[in-house]
């Protein structure tokens, strides 16, 4: 028998919760293992691809240990249902918990449960996060792919020789600070374990035999520690689609950007996908759909540097783009029509690129790469 901190406990299922598999036949990846331990209880889950174990310190001394494998939901439903309490009492004895006056069986043998990988006791390399890092997660995984068959663009790639983090679907590429540059080969992982942890810093294990890419990888956070695996393919050289010269420059206030494009996104559809945005003086967001007839559109202050240019494109992107940018200002960079559009925030290392929605019959090698897009 032992306490937890409710608020501790309640965190440790949240996180737990997360790194279950969405959809699996195992009952198994739809539960957590709980451990009493010396120091209190130990919550793990995982569905195989990302783990995570997540320590709630005991309110006091522990008596008693074991495990138990249970269903995460109807664990959590038990422990929310105990409001207004501060300490929780826990007691594992066989196959069952005891939270509160509450009793749980285990769902799934304890051998069921999948085995969690070991932290590595020997490391190729250990990196420690910079403080923009979660921040950062959430910027690139804006730009991720959603489509299974381009399996490398689901996950993110951890550059760690520029220090930078990216996510891109091939149509759109996100770019945030990642930490100091490194000569660790570069990563791709799969983003859903970041809206679970944030971490501090990864561990890279040694790798086996001629393997260029280690099995797991770890990463740390304050109370536990948590894995994934690598996925598989080669990112893009991203370096070389970012434009090196631009026709004109517009800085803005992120506010009235973000109020111009909330103007415009309603008429926005299947067909009327896209927004021209020029610049001539102020920047002008204009939508029409051919169908209907309608058209909208919005103007925007702010300082224009260079030639007058306009460029066609998702404006749904350019939304995800000047919400999550930090800072109060954003620059955007503008040139021909067919080039794209680069968003860069008021701190330089912050930037993401949207490819332009060809307005003619686009060139054979562009449309190629359409195609596989899609």
């Amino acid at each position: 028998m032992f306490t937890v901190n409710r608020k501790e406990l309640h965190e440790a299922i949240r996180t737990a919760s997360r790194c279950l598999a969405g959809h699996s036949a195992s009952p198994a990846l739809q539960c957590v293992r709980l451990d009493a331990t010396d120091d209190g209880l130990l919550v793990s889950a995982t569905d195989l691809d990302i783990g995570a174990t997540i320590g709630v310190p005991a309110s006091g001394g522990v008596t008693g240990s074991g495990s138990v494998v249970v269903n995460c939901a109807q664990f959590g439903s038990v422990a929310w249902a105990l409001a207004g309490v501060e300490d929780v009492p826990l007691e594992i004895e066989g196959d069952s918990i005891t939270v509160g006056k509450s009793k749980l069986r285990s769902t799934v043998p304890a051998s069921d449960f999948p085995e969690m990988p070991e932290a590595p006791k020997k490391v190729e390399a250990a990196y420690s996060f910079g403080p923009d890092f979660t921040r950062a997660v959430a910027f690139c995984a804006q730009a991720t792919a959603r489509i299974a068959s381009r399996f490398a663009l689901t996950g993110l790639f951890f550059d760690f020789p520029r220090g930078t983090l990216v996510g891109s679907d091939g149509k759109r590429l996100h770019l945030g600070p990642l930490g100091i540059p490194s000569k660790i080969l570069p990563l791709i992982l799969p983003p859903r374990l970041f809206a679970a942890v944030h971490p501090d810093g990864i561990l890279i294990p040694k790798k086996k035999g001629k393997a260029e890419t280690p099995e797991q990888v770890f990463f740390t956070f304050p109370n536990g520690i948590a894995y994934a695996r690598p996925l598989e393919g080669t990112f893009p050289e991203y370096v070389g689609v970012v434009p090196k010269k631009h026709s004109a420059s517009f800085d803005v206030e992120r506010a009235g950007l973000i109020e111009g494009l909330k103007t415009v996104l309603p008429l926005v559809s299947e067909h009327a996908p896209g927004c021209i945005v020029s610049v001539d003086g102020a920047l002008d967001l204009t939508v029409n759909n051919a169908d209907t007839g309608a058209e909208t559109s919005a103007q925007v202050e702010g300082v224009l540097t260079g030639d007058p240019v306009s460029v066609t494109i998702n404006p749904h992107y350019l939304r995800d783009v000047v919400s999550a940018l930090p800072g109060d200002r954003c620059r955007i960079y503008l040139s021909a029509n067919d080039t794209p559009l680069l968003v860069e925030g008021e701190t330089t290392p912050w930037f993401a690129l949207i490819m332009p929605l060809k307005t003619e019959a686009p060139p054979p090698a562009v449309a190629a790469t359409e195609a596989e897009d899609a």
